[in-house]
């Protein structure tokens, strides 16, 4: 079989994440924002280099745990919400935030998931099941409406759990594609 590629829906292309290729960027989330830990969950604003978090392995399609080697600390910016029917979902996340997406396995910017985006299915983890969930549209902060953000780069997959939401840490660099096996 061909194989099968990840396409963020805005203009660059993402797919399986290297350390070395991808950093944080301006995407981010509140620091009050939830993260899975290995074991537990954490406040993102305390969580730490070194510390083991719940990541997704999108290649092999499982759940994987990584390291955090970077914190990044921004000033005050912009967030709306992203959540699901029943309210989970990051209460605080930047709309260039890449949100991992079921069933097509694309990573989409947050803001673009809005009410004309038929296909809005996050990847949720509650520390004990892995399901995939209706996220209702983003929902933009009204102007002014900033805080500090954080974001986090993690070893192997730069992804990671916020509010139990797969997000990834930020977009590649240059667009490239990256071709992906059937599973």
């Amino acid at each position: 079989m061909p194989p099968r590629l990840l396409r963020a829906a805005a203009p660059v292309l993402v797919a399986v994440p290297t350390l070395g290729a991808y950093a944080c960027s301006t995407t981010c989330f509140g620091g009050a924002t939830w993260i899975s830990l290995r074991r537990g969950r954490r406040r993102l604003r305390d969580v730490q280099v070194g510390d083991i978090v719940q990541s997704y392995d999108v290649v092999a399609g499982q759940m994987a745990e990584g390291a955090v080697v970077q914190v990044v600390r921004h000033e005050r910016r912009g967030v709306g919400q992203l959540l699901s029917r029943g309210g989970a979902g990051p209460r605080s996340v930047t709309d260039n935030h890449l949100i991992f997406l079921e069933p097509s396995g694309e990573f989409a910017p947050a803001g673009e998931l809005d009410a004309r985006r038929n296909q809005r299915r996050g990847l949720y983890w509650d520390d004990a099941d892995l399901r995939s969930i209706e996220l209702e549209p983003y929902r933009a902060a009204p102007l002014g409406h900033l805080l500090e953000v954080y974001n986090l780069s993690i070893e192997h997959t730069e992804t990671y759990f916020a509010d139990g939401l797969l997000v990834h840490n930020g977009a590649p660099s240059g667009g490239a594609e990256m071709e992906l096996p059937y599973d």
